[in-house]
């Protein structure tokens, strides 16, 4: 009878959860931020996105997936648009160099690839139209999109997979 409060307590814990998709461009920023979620119990990182933007979406794409070995997720990742919708002004070559090198960062090699299905399919069936927006921290834009099952989007970066 004791292990009754238990099961009842994570039942209830994992109920709680937030089921949230991630798009992001995988700079070092976002990388933290996904880091972030992953480690929040009250929160469900149910598939991340990948954007051109500060790294380059293969690179990106890699980068994010070795992140998630280091972290023990199984997070199912989707590769967006190799290039932008529309650019204004272009990030520095160096800076998308750094993002995609992670210099000085150790991340596990992983054997996992991104999900054959692109992020804007994945997104499509996943997400109804935006509902709300708001910022997350000082730069980071969070636009939330809510899933007809109450999935939120949490976009890191430019987001032209939405």
């Amino acid at each position: 009878m004791r292990i009754a409060p238990i099961v009842l307590a994570l039942a209830t814990a994992l109920a709680a959860q937030t089921p949230v998709i991630i798009d992001t461009d995988a700079g070092s920023d976002d990388l933290m931020a996904i880091a972030f979620l992953l480690s929040r119990k009250d929160v469900k990182v149910e598939a991340i996105t990948v954007v051109d933007g500060l790294a380059h979406v293969p690179a990106g794409a890699k980068n994010i997936l070795r992140a998630l070995e280091l972290a023990g997720a199984r997070v199912p990742v989707h590769k967006g648009r190799e290039t932008p919708l529309q650019r204004t002004s272009p990030f520095p070559a160096e800076w998308r160099q750094t993002s995609d090198s992670l210099p000085g960062v150790r991340l596990p090699v992983t054997r996992r690839t991104p999900e054959p299905q692109n992020a804007v399919d994945y997104l499509w069936r996943a997400s109804a139209p935006p509902t709300v927006r708001c910022e997350f921290w000082r730069s980071v834009r969070l636009r939330i999109w809510v899933k007809r099952s109450a999935v939120r989007r949490r976009a890191c970066g430019p987001s032209p997979n939405w």
